[in-house]
């Protein structure tokens, strides 16, 4: 083989193996540098000591790229837990949003729902003292189907407070006062008047055992009809009473 030939030769291996050259380089420089009396043995020195450098570098480099590499892991580590943590927050907000919302929901049924229940009670509460008034049902038979808790009664205001409703209650009351008036005897269905106010069978229910708790009996005549102390607070209609406003 040529010298040519070598030298293309190696210039090809060193492409192919830059640290060769960079040990050949590295050696020669200390050897034009110090001038030894034995060049062979000092290259060969110099050439093991460029390799031991070599080695090291590398080794180096590889625990750079470790260490690169672990801190990229921790990286999309770290941004993995923070995407979780922002994901639980954004559940966490949703549900307290969720939960206010069906309390403030709850809230307004349950103030429609008092709503409704006090307008029917103010709907019977009329209608009785309609019936009383204009049909001369005695009152011992209307407290049949009267059953109230005493503070209601004086809460409501009647029978001025009826009077300004719609005429929706108004016609109600005004059908169902010959029923009444015809069978005194009936006992007062809840769930029939409940659903004149969209009540539904579970707030009809609860307005019962709230409102009608404590059953008015019928007295054996008007004379023993009366107003109670303080601690009953339910008023009564008295004969009189009756008749001034008829």
């Amino acid at each position: 083989m040529s010298g040519k030939a070598i030298s293309e030769s190696f210039d090809t291996y060193t492409k192919m193996y830059p640290q060769v050259q960079a040990a050949i380089n590295f050696a020669m420089k200390e050897l034009i540098a110090k001038r030894p009396a034995d060049p062979f043995s000092f290259l060969s020195e110099k050439l093991r000591e460029a390799n031991i450098f070599i080695k090291v570098e590398a080794i180096h480099m590889r625990n750079c790229a470790m260490k690169i590499q672990a801190r990229a892991r921790g990286m999309r580590d770290r941004q993995k837990v923070a995407r979780q943590k922002e994901t639980k927050a954004k559940e966490a907000a949703a549900l307290k949003i969720q939960s206010r919302q069906r309390g403030i929901k709850a809230r307004e049924m349950g103030c429609r729902s008092k709503h409704r229940r006090s307008n029917m009670l103010v709907w019977l509460y009329g209608l009785f003292e309609r019936i009383r008034n204009k049909q001369g049902v005695e009152s011992q038979v209307l407290m049949k189907y009267l059953q109230c808790d005493p503070d209601t009664v004086q809460s409501l205001d009647l029978p001025r407070k009826y009077y300004t409703y719609p005429s929706f209650f108004q016609q109600n009351a005004t059908a169902a006062i010959p029923v009444l008036a015809e069978t005194p005897s009936k006992t007062l269905d809840w769930s029939d008047f409940s659903a004149l106010f969209g009540l539904s069978p579970e707030e009809a229910e609860e307005t019962r055992k709230q409102h009608a708790a404590v059953q008015i009996q019928a007295t054996s005549s008007i004379s023993e009809l009366r107003e109670t102390d303080g601690e009953g607070r339910c008023r009564r209609f008295s004969e009189d009473e009756g008749r001034e406003k008829r």
